[in-house]
């Protein structure tokens, strides 16, 4: 697979991330986010993302070979992957699904910039001007005159912005992985680590959440929907495996915003067409200085 052009990796990269997000949007909001749901959604998520990933390794013929190196970073991975997942599910189920959305994708910048700072990667001037537009989408993202009460606001303000930062960091780790001439072909011991400890952390808090919950004799108002969490597992294990091959075949201030806004477009016309999730004048202009932001940042003008 890692031999096919580089556009069809992305292409299939970008598209099972937006059936990805697509496929959580709708359970976040179908699906009460007990912390017991959300742990056990990411466990069944995150296992069979591991075994996916496990034959897209095998039929590609990928090096198998093991370091302490890709070991180690492969947990930090882990870590932030868990991190991203399960704030994630906690904003997009008390916030709006397209604000959410972009925001999050917008932690593209942090690896974007790590690509410049440590990595001698060029940023032109129209570049930065992007920062600005992020900068001002993050403004827009508040809305005083919606119904929800201020501390709902801060609270998904809080979990959007710790997924923010774990999501940047994971984008982070995949560059500094790939940037290395020695262990760059580890891939899948990279990869694997990252699922086994994600999937290890998840099953653990999946059991403490359900004890707690069973001592305070809470029941989930609908069942599990088991389905959602394979989905997003299948469709997962794409952009995870194709995304940290690409980290190193471009630039990181191209890649990573568009591999994070163009999935960010097919998940915002989802919620607005079928989930008829109405937003506010005030957000479709935070939303469209997002996509100008993403634009500017892409690479696709060199000033």
């Amino acid at each position: 697979m890692f031999s096919w052009p580089i556009w069809l990796l992305l292409a299939i990269s970008v598209i099972t991330n937006s059936l990805n997000g697509i496929v959580k949007a709708s359970f976040s909001k179908r699906i009460e986010m007990t912390d017991r749901i959300n742990w056990k959604f990411n466990f069944w998520q995150n296992i069979i993302t591991l075994f996916l990933t496990v034959i897209i390794y095998f039929a590609s013929g990928s090096d198998f070979s093991f370091s302490v190196y890709s070991a180690f970073f492969g947990m930090v991975m882990g870590i932030t992957t868990v991190t991203t997942a399960f704030y994630g599910l906690k904003a997009l189920s008390v916030g709006p699904i397209s604000y959410t959305s972009i925001l999050i994708s917008l932690s593209a910048i942090i690896p974007a910039f790590a690509g410049a700072i440590a990595f001698g990667e060029k940023i032109t001037y129209i570049q930065l001007i992007g920062i600005v537009f992020m900068i001002l989408c993050a403004i827009f993202s508040q809305n005083k005159d919606s119904k929800e009460s201020n501390a709902v606001s801060l609270i998904w303000l809080f979990f959007v912005s710790i997924t923010f930062l774990s999501n940047g960091i994971c984008g982070v780790v995949q560059k500094i992985h790939q940037s290395n001439t020695l262990h760059k072909t580890e891939m899948p011991t990279l990869i694997i680590t990252s699922f086994l400890f994600s999937s290890l952390f998840c099953g653990i808090m999946w059991l403490v959440a359900s004890k707690k919950e069973a001592k305070e004799n809470t029941k989930d108002k609908k069942k599990f929907d088991y389905s959602s969490a394979v989905v997003s597992g299948v469709c997962l294990a794409f952009p995870f495996t194709l995304n940290l091959f690409l980290t190193g075949k471009m630039d990181s201030i191209i890649f990573f915003p568009m591999a994070n806004i163009l999935p960010l477009v097919l998940v915002i016309l989802f919620s607005v067409i079928f989930l008829q999730e109405k937003l506010e004048i005030k957000r479709w202009i935070g939303i469209g200085f997002g996509f100008i932001s993403a634009f500017l940042l892409s690479g696709i003008i060199s000033v």
